[in-house]
């Protein structure tokens, strides 16, 4: 009986360390992930995103690294203390880890002007963990408004 289970416990040992050892090996790694917030306001302090349909982003956004390279992009929008906020989530290929992404977009419902804005956006890419250090609108530094709730920080864009 106990040979049995000796045995039990080793052929369970074998097929766990086989488990791990193919996971280093496993072509499905995790893809950088690169998450920011925005609100959006008028400049009377209406959220823009109350009524916004977020379907439009898909075409008027275009996301790329600094070398011009499309980047999956994916919007969602969710609410937080009665305020509406737009959640950007980018991503990379496992092997493609970028300081630098720029958002291209073109929407006067959210941007005010049929001109092209550019949002460029500087991270921190350092043990698996990507944290946005910086964000620029047309070249202009903005400045990250942190959430009294929990621990969260956004960026509130103007409709000009």
């Amino acid at each position: 009986m106990i040979d049995l289970v000796k045995i039990n416990v080793l052929i369970g040992s074998i097929l766990l360390m086989l488990t791990f050892t193919n996971c280093k090996k496993s072509p499905d790694a995790v893809p950088n992930m690169y998450e920011h917030f925005l609100e959006f306001k008028d400049k009377n302090g209406q959220n823009l995103l109350n009524d916004f349909d977020i379907n439009k982003l898909k075409t008027d956004v275009i996301v790329s690294t600094e070398k011009g390279e499309t980047v999956n992009t994916v919007y969602s929008v969710f609410e937080m203390n009665n305020k509406k906020f737009l959640k950007i989530n980018s991503s990379t290929l496992p092997n493609d880890k970028v300081n630098v992404l720029i958002y291209t977009i073109q929407n006067e419902e959210l941007m005010g002007d049929s001109e092209k804005h550019i949002l460029k956006t500087n991270w921190n890419v350092s043990n698996n963990r990507i944290t946005l250090t910086d964000l620029f609108k047309d070249g202009e530094k903005q400045v990250s408004i942190k959430e009294d709730v929990v621990n969260f920080s956004h960026y509130v864009l103007i409709k000009e």
